[in-house]
Protein backbone atom coordinates (compact mmCIF):
# COMPACT_ATOMS: atom_id res chain seq x y z
CA UNK A 1 0.00 0.00 0.00
CA UNK A 2 0.97 3.68 -0.72
CA UNK A 3 2.14 5.33 2.03
CA UNK A 4 1.11 8.96 0.98
CA UNK A 5 -1.32 9.96 -1.44
CA UNK A 6 -0.52 13.17 -3.32
CA UNK A 7 -3.18 15.41 -4.46
CA UNK A 8 -3.39 18.45 -6.58
CA UNK A 9 -6.96 20.08 -6.95
CA UNK A 10 -7.39 22.76 -9.74
CA UNK A 11 -9.88 25.03 -10.91
CA UNK A 12 -10.84 28.57 -10.75
CA UNK A 13 -12.30 31.37 -8.17
CA UNK A 14 -16.00 30.10 -7.16
CA UNK A 15 -15.89 26.29 -7.30
CA UNK A 16 -15.56 25.84 -3.69
CA UNK A 17 -12.15 24.50 -3.99
CA UNK A 18 -11.06 26.06 -0.14
CA UNK A 19 -14.52 24.73 1.21
CA UNK A 20 -13.90 20.85 -0.27
CA UNK A 21 -10.57 21.19 1.29
CA UNK A 22 -11.66 21.38 4.75
CA UNK A 23 -14.43 19.03 4.05
CA UNK A 24 -11.68 16.57 2.69
CA UNK A 25 -9.40 17.56 6.13
CA UNK A 26 -12.51 16.87 8.19
CA UNK A 27 -13.09 13.43 6.74
CA UNK A 28 -10.04 12.14 6.50
CA UNK A 29 -9.00 12.95 10.06
CA UNK A 30 -12.37 11.21 11.01
CA UNK A 31 -10.99 8.12 8.86
CA UNK A 32 -8.00 8.24 10.82
CA UNK A 33 -5.45 9.60 8.47
CA UNK A 34 -3.43 12.88 8.47
CA UNK A 35 -4.08 14.94 6.13
CA UNK A 36 -1.78 18.42 5.23
CA UNK A 37 -2.89 20.85 2.60
CA UNK A 38 -2.02 24.45 0.99
CA UNK A 39 -4.43 26.85 -1.18
CA UNK A 40 -3.62 28.90 -3.66
CA UNK A 41 -5.26 31.60 -5.16
CA UNK A 42 -4.27 33.69 -8.12
CA UNK A 43 -5.44 36.87 -9.37
CA UNK A 44 -6.96 39.28 -8.08
CA UNK A 45 -10.81 38.46 -9.76
CA UNK A 46 -13.44 36.05 -9.49
CA UNK A 47 -12.66 33.29 -11.48
CA UNK A 48 -9.46 33.70 -11.12
CA UNK A 49 -6.96 30.09 -10.87
CA UNK A 50 -7.28 28.08 -7.75
CA UNK A 51 -5.62 25.39 -6.75
CA UNK A 52 -4.87 23.15 -3.54
CA UNK A 53 -1.98 20.86 -2.60
CA UNK A 54 -2.88 18.02 -0.23
CA UNK A 55 -1.16 14.90 1.27
CA UNK A 56 -3.07 12.09 2.87
CA UNK A 57 -0.59 9.94 4.79
CA UNK A 58 -1.77 6.61 4.90
CA UNK A 59 0.77 5.17 7.62
CA UNK A 60 1.44 6.34 11.02
CA UNK A 61 5.09 6.15 9.96
CA UNK A 62 4.78 8.52 7.38
CA UNK A 63 2.60 10.66 8.72
CA UNK A 64 5.07 11.18 11.67
CA UNK A 65 7.99 12.26 9.32
CA UNK A 66 9.02 15.54 9.03
CA UNK A 67 6.41 16.82 6.15
CA UNK A 68 5.51 19.62 4.07
CA UNK A 69 2.50 20.32 2.15
CA UNK A 70 4.43 21.47 -1.15
CA UNK A 71 4.26 19.11 -4.19
CA UNK A 72 7.06 18.74 -6.35
CA UNK A 73 6.54 18.44 -9.94
CA UNK A 74 6.17 14.99 -11.53
CA UNK A 75 5.18 13.28 -8.11
CA UNK A 76 1.74 13.88 -8.03
CA UNK A 77 -0.43 10.75 -7.63
CA UNK A 78 -4.07 12.44 -8.45
CA UNK A 79 -5.03 15.55 -10.35
CA UNK A 80 -8.72 16.96 -9.66
CA UNK A 81 -9.64 18.95 -12.23
CA UNK A 82 -12.55 21.25 -12.05
CA UNK A 83 -12.03 23.62 -14.88
CA UNK A 84 -10.32 21.62 -18.05
CA UNK A 85 -7.42 24.81 -19.08
CA UNK A 86 -6.88 24.74 -15.17
CA UNK A 87 -6.50 21.02 -14.88
CA UNK A 88 -3.59 21.31 -17.93
CA UNK A 89 -1.99 24.18 -16.13
CA UNK A 90 -0.61 21.73 -13.31
CA UNK A 91 0.31 18.95 -15.84
CA UNK A 92 3.87 19.44 -15.32
CA UNK A 93 3.36 17.78 -11.28
CA UNK A 94 1.97 14.28 -12.82
CA UNK A 95 4.16 11.48 -14.20
CA UNK A 96 3.29 9.19 -16.76
CA UNK A 97 0.69 6.95 -13.97
CA UNK A 98 -0.89 9.84 -12.49
CA UNK A 99 -4.45 9.45 -12.23
CA UNK A 100 -6.76 12.89 -13.55
CA UNK A 101 -10.43 12.80 -12.94
CA UNK A 102 -11.52 16.46 -14.51
CA UNK A 103 -15.06 17.63 -14.86
CA UNK A 104 -15.74 19.22 -18.50
CA UNK A 105 -16.39 22.72 -17.58
CA UNK A 106 -13.95 25.11 -19.38
CA UNK A 107 -13.81 28.70 -18.79
CA UNK A 108 -10.69 30.37 -20.58
CA UNK A 109 -9.56 32.78 -20.37
CA UNK A 110 -10.96 33.50 -16.85
CA UNK A 111 -14.36 35.75 -17.50
CA UNK A 112 -13.25 36.20 -21.29
CA UNK A 113 -13.55 34.39 -24.92
CA UNK A 114 -10.89 32.00 -25.30
CA UNK A 115 -7.89 33.07 -28.10
CA UNK A 116 -9.41 31.81 -31.49
CA UNK A 117 -5.31 30.33 -32.26
CA UNK A 118 -5.42 27.71 -29.43
CA UNK A 119 -6.45 24.63 -30.63
CA UNK A 120 -9.60 23.17 -28.79
CA UNK A 121 -9.66 22.08 -25.68
CA UNK A 122 -10.64 18.62 -26.54
CA UNK A 123 -7.09 18.07 -28.85
CA UNK A 124 -5.06 18.74 -25.78
CA UNK A 125 -7.14 16.19 -23.58
CA UNK A 126 -7.29 13.57 -26.64
CA UNK A 127 -3.69 13.66 -26.41
CA UNK A 128 -2.83 12.91 -22.82
CA UNK A 129 -1.20 9.71 -21.87
CA UNK A 130 -2.44 9.87 -18.23
CA UNK A 131 -4.91 7.51 -16.73
CA UNK A 132 -7.97 10.06 -17.30
CA UNK A 133 -11.73 9.72 -16.20
CA UNK A 134 -13.17 13.06 -17.39
CA UNK A 135 -17.54 13.52 -18.02
CA UNK A 136 -19.78 16.09 -16.64
CA UNK A 137 -19.69 15.58 -13.38
CA UNK A 138 -21.77 19.38 -12.98
CA UNK A 139 -24.87 17.67 -14.79
CA UNK A 140 -24.73 14.11 -12.28
CA UNK A 141 -24.80 16.53 -9.16
CA UNK A 142 -28.46 18.41 -11.46
CA UNK A 143 -29.64 14.65 -11.74
CA UNK A 144 -29.30 13.51 -8.02
CA UNK A 145 -30.66 17.48 -7.06
CA UNK A 146 -27.03 18.05 -5.11
CA UNK A 147 -25.59 21.51 -5.20
CA UNK A 148 -22.11 21.89 -7.69
CA UNK A 149 -20.60 21.61 -4.23
CA UNK A 150 -20.37 18.04 -4.31
CA UNK A 151 -18.54 18.05 -7.97
CA UNK A 152 -15.02 18.27 -6.11
CA UNK A 153 -16.01 15.46 -4.04
CA UNK A 154 -17.52 12.98 -6.67
CA UNK A 155 -14.34 13.75 -8.37
CA UNK A 156 -12.15 12.65 -5.31
CA UNK A 157 -14.91 9.76 -4.71
CA UNK A 158 -14.03 8.63 -8.60
CA UNK A 159 -10.49 9.09 -8.10
CA UNK A 160 -10.18 6.78 -4.87
CA UNK A 161 -12.21 4.02 -6.66
CA UNK A 162 -10.70 4.09 -10.22
CA UNK A 163 -7.16 3.69 -7.82
CA UNK A 164 -8.53 0.83 -5.85
CA UNK A 165 -8.33 2.66 -2.44
CA UNK A 166 -11.54 2.47 -1.06
CA UNK A 167 -10.97 -0.35 1.14
CA UNK A 168 -8.88 2.10 2.73
CA UNK A 169 -10.64 5.49 2.35
CA UNK A 170 -14.53 5.52 2.39
CA UNK A 171 -15.60 7.45 -0.64
CA UNK A 172 -17.07 10.88 0.82
CA UNK A 173 -20.78 11.70 1.22
CA UNK A 174 -22.26 14.85 -1.27
CA UNK A 175 -24.08 16.99 0.38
Amino acid sequence: MKQELRILIAGVGGQGIHGFVRVLQHAMTEQGYEFISARYKGGAQSLGSVHAECKIFLSAAQANAQQSSQLIPGTLDILLGLERWETLRFLPFCHANTLIVADIFTEFPPGTKRSKDLPSIDTYFANLTNPLISRDFIQHTQEKGWSKTAVPILLFNEAIRSLGLTQYIQPLKPF
